[in-house]
């Protein structure tokens, strides 16, 4: 399976990604997915000849014959593919069926462009939740449920 990825970077950090899955390389699959950045933005690619002739953009091409160890021509897109890798290999234990992989990269680029939500899920989490000092799911005086608690129960 092919992606193709794209990338919204501030000055110094990626604010944005799209992962798309093609089924080829082809010039019209490639400039179909370069179509979505907002005109006259400015496309960084690689040396490929399919993204030849993308109108309507500022075509910025790097082209490198010899790449020195630990050197890329373009850094973030190799830095979203590896968390991408880490994520399945890790996480999932490289067990991705082809017929959940679109699911697993939408769920990737969703958290991957909102950062705050685990966060924002975390703080809510935390507020609603409060610990009594007898045992494990009894009712504070607050009137609260407990989740955890250590507790010699009978």
């Amino acid at each position: 399976m092919l992606f193709a990825v794209a990338i919204e970077k501030d000055d110094r950090r990626i604010d944005r990604i799209r992962l798309e899955s093609i089924p080829d390389l082809k010039r019209a699959t490639l400039h179909g997915f370069a179509a979505s950045a907002e005109p006259g933005s400015t496309v960084r690619t690689d040396g490929f000849a399919a993204y030849l002739g993308m109108d309507g953009y500022v075509h910025q091409r790097q082209v490198q014959t010899e790449q020195p160890e630990a050197e890329h021509i373009l850094p973030r897109v190799h830095l979203v593919i590896g968390l991408l890798k880490r994520r399945m290999l890790g996480t999932h234990r490289g067990a991705i069926g082809d017929a959940y992989l679109d699911d697993h990269r939408n769920e990737f680029t969703f958290r991957f462009n909102r950062p705050h939500i685990g966060f924002t899920r975390q703080a809510v989490l935390s507020i609603g939740t409060a610990s009594c000092p007898d045992r494990a799911g009894s009712v504070c005086k607050t009137g609260q449920t407990t989740t955890s608690g250590s507790g010699g129960g009978k």
